[in-house]
């Protein structure tokens, strides 16, 4: 028995001997290092590819494939988009119907010269109608808020065709030095070139309108300013 357990202990003692001696082998460059790490399994099917790359880059991909349908949707919208050369804004407390207003369309691109230079002359009337009634409805605060927004920011609607209380309204907004610097009666030939059988009549008191723009926020628009030239042209020739 005390025979065994010597013969353990020298053999403890031979093994932390070359335990010790592969060490000092490793330190000194003499022998190589184990790598104690297990390498990493590469894919090798495309199939595995795949799996590997959706796996470690899915929700990347998926965001980046949603920017792309966005970028393109809004390309398509802005190819898509008519650019007007001028947009007329009609306010008047009467409804008026899309038959009436192409017909009105018409009448000012017959007036209007091609201002943005593309071959094509394009009115746009924009419809801010709505009913007389002591109570306005959601609808009514809507095209109301849609007129202010005009109003406050849209370089290319500088003419607008009103009735008189439209106008009243307008000029009772109470914005320094007024909204208008100069307006018109809109006469019979007019009326008669717009004429519609199967639509409403019009309202009789029409009149349109030039915007000032001097002092507001449009003022130094390049492109509000040939459109305040051109405004001024189409008052001259239905005056």
């Amino acid at each position: 028995m005390a025979e065994k357990r010597k013969n353990e202990t020298l053999e403890q003692q031979r093994r932390a001997r070359e335990e010790f001696l592969k060490l000092k082998q490793m330190q000194n460059g003499e022998i190589e290092q184990a790598s104690t790490v297990k390498e990493e399994y590469k894919p090798k099917t495309f199939n595995e590819k795949m799996e590997n790359f959706w796996f470690h880059y899915k929700w990347h991909t998926i965001a980046i494939l949603l920017a792309l349908v966005f970028l393109c949707i809004s390309i398509t919208q802005c190819a898509g988009r008519t650019n007007y050369d001028m947009e007329i804004v009609y306010f008047a407390y009467k409804p008026i119907q899309d038959t009436r207003l192409e017909k009105i369309t018409e009448y000012f691109e017959n007036v209007t010269e091609d201002i943005n230079g593309d071959g094509e002359v394009q009115v746009q009337i924009i419809n801010c109608s709505i009913n007389k009634s002591p109570t306005a409805s959601d609808y009514d605060m809507a095209i109301i808020q849609k007129l202010q927004t005009t109003l406050a920011g849209n370089g290319k609607a500088v003419l607008y065709i009103t009735d008189s209380e439209a106008m009243e309204y307008l000029e009772n907004i109470g914005i320094e030095g007024g909204i208008f610097e100069k307006s018109i009666k809109l006469e019979s030939q007019f009326y008669e070139a717009v004429d519609n059988k199967e639509a409403p009549v019009l309202p009789q008191d029409l009149q349109i309108s030039l915007r000032r723009i001097k002092g507001t926020t449009v003022e130094n628009k390049k492109e509000t300013k040939e459109i305040y030239s051109e405004s001024l042209e189409i008052l001259e020739k239905i005056n």
